[in-house]
């Protein structure tokens, strides 16, 4: 069975041994250690691997824009991010410049070697705590959808609720009905899926609308 050659890049010469002692086995072969982007990116050029592991914070050129390097100029090498980083943008940002696979640094020995071998089959390795970040993302994007959807009048009138005016003196201000001004509130709760004009108020401030 042809072992999975990896380059192992983290700044931190202990660190980097550990790393090679757990996961070196009969199917995976550290072939060279880096302690910086720079020179991941020069052994690329003189080694066949098939994976690159890398940490996110290094001097210099970051493991993220490393990735993205090597998405562009050697597309056929996976990526897997080792990282003690947990924050969610650190991680959508991962996948979004091409990593296939995150791994915190406290994950064990097994997981380690199950996202080695999805990652070297071209698939993308997301643990469980990966993958509800993920899905909070996306949910979060799907809101973010329907906030652009709010219209400009929409925008106006919310503005007006949050500084707590009525039905009645929005509908004055605007020079328009009451009960517009009611259906307006109701869409945008809609859009919003807001349950109440409270939750309404909230929405438009954490996703600073107005």
């Amino acid at each position: 069975m042809k072992k999975v050659r990896v380059i192992l890049a983290d700044d931190h010469t202990m660190v980097r041994k550990g790393i090679r002692s757990a996961i070196t086995n009969d199917s995976i072969e550290v072939i060279h250690e880096a302690s910086t982007a720079d020179e991941v990116l020069t052994l690329l050029e003189k080694r066949e691997v098939e994976m690159v592991v890398t940490d996110i914070s290094m001097p210099g050129t970051s493991g993220l824009e490393l990735c993205e390097i090597i998405r562009e100029k050697h597309p056929e090498v996976k990526v897997l991010i080792l990282s003690m980083h947990q924050d969610h943008d650190y991680i959508v940002k991962a996948f979004q410049v091409g990593a296939m696979g995150y791994l915190t640094k406290d994950a064990d020995e097994s997981e380690f070697y199950a996202a080695i071998e999805m990652v070297s089959r071209g698939k993308k390795y997301l643990s469980p705590f990966v993958s509800e970040v993920l899905a909070t993302q996306l949910l979060n994007g799907a809101q973010e959808e329907q906030v652009e959807k709010l219209t400009s009048r929409e925008l106006e009138i919310l503005s007006k609720i949050v500084l707590g005016l009525s039905n009645k003196q929005i509908a004055k201000d605007l020079f328009i009905s009451a009960r517009t001004v009611d259906t307006h509130r109701t869409n945008m709760m809609r859009k919003l899926q807001a349950s109440n004009a409270a939750e309404l108020v909230r929405i438009a401030l954490t996703k600073k609308l107005v």
